[in-house]
């Protein structure tokens, strides 16, 4: 799996600075691709690499990759932990690409509301139901890869027979697993973040059945109080 997305990296690279190119690998043989247009970054856009495991965090900083990372069900102090391998990765990095980029982003449920009674109401279930559900998916992973680098994922069997239950909207809220709540709230979560050494938050604010007009109202509340917020205190 490694080997593959190191030659699929080149040849974006490749594809991305040289007019046509030719390419005879492990896995991957042509002759003569080009791609139009060319990116506007020059010398091409950042590189990242997503990972969920230890050992790929250290891997992504090492190739010299920007780190997605995801905090499903975790409080952000455990992000912390992941992103100091990555840093240290990052430190003896041998870039796959022109250049190195250092930011570390991750990936987390976030909902804004009025008040932390509306953002219960419009966000629990949904919340819920992503989180176990993600968790149960996740852990099928190994057995359906088994025999095509399923040993890469070994470190996903701990879920195979987890109980998801304790995965409530009180312990996501009360743990800052996510980011919900009143802007204020939110604030103080993505604040968290930010001190686990998290530079970029990605936002998921449709996790499964929020009503749109909820959602909206979200999105409102997080461009008015709490970004310009987070940018003030940068």
């Amino acid at each position: 799996r490694g080997k593959r997305l190191d030659e699929v990296i080149e040849i974006c690279r490749r594809l991305w600075t040289e007019e046509v190119i030719e390419h005879k690998g492990r896995f991957y043989e042509f002759e003569k691709l080009m791609f139009e247009p060319k990116p506007v970054q020059k010398p091409h856009p950042p590189l990242w690499g997503a990972t969920s495991s230890d050992a790929g965090h250290e891997l992504m900083g090492n190739k010299g990759l920007g780190l997605l990372s995801f905090t499903i069900g975790v409080p952000p102090e455990n992000l912390a932990e992941r992103i100091a391998l990555y840093r240290k990765g990052i430190a003896a990095a041998e870039p796959v690409g022109r250049f190195v980029n250092d930011r570390a982003a991750t990936f987390t449920m976030v909902h804004c509301a009025e008040s932390d009674d509306q953002a219960r109401e419009d966000a629990a279930a949904s919340f819920e139901w992503y989180a176990r559900t993600a968790t149960r998916q996740i852990a099928t992973v190994p057995a359906w890869k088994r025999g095509e680098g399923g040993a890469s994922y070994a470190y996903l069997s701990d879920l195979v027979d987890m109980d998801t239950s304790f995965l409530t909207f009180d312990f996501l809220m009360s743990t800052g697993a996510c980011v919900v709540g009143t802007p204020d709230r939110c604030i103080e979560i993505a604040k968290r973040y930010r001190a686990a050494g998290c530079d970029l938050l990605l936002c998921l604010v449709q996790p499964h059945g929020i009503p749109h007009e909820r959602v909206m109202k979200s999105i409102e509340l997080l461009g008015k109080h709490v970004i310009p917020e987070l940018q003030e205190t940068s």
